[in-house]
């Protein structure tokens, strides 16, 4: 079984990763769909 520090570490790793997941990459496409199920496109410009 994992000890209390080894599952802190991992919840550390997967926030950062997460946090780099929700900012796009330069030059990379991405979408956003509003409430009313408008469509905006970033990353085309």
């Amino acid at each position: 079984m994992a000890s209390d520090e080894d599952l802190k570490a991992e919840i550390e790793r997967l926030r950062a990763e997460n946090e780099a997941l929700k900012k796009p990459a330069r030059g990379q496409m991405s979408l956003k769909v509003s409430e009313k199920g408008g469509l905006s496109v970033y990353g085309l410009g």
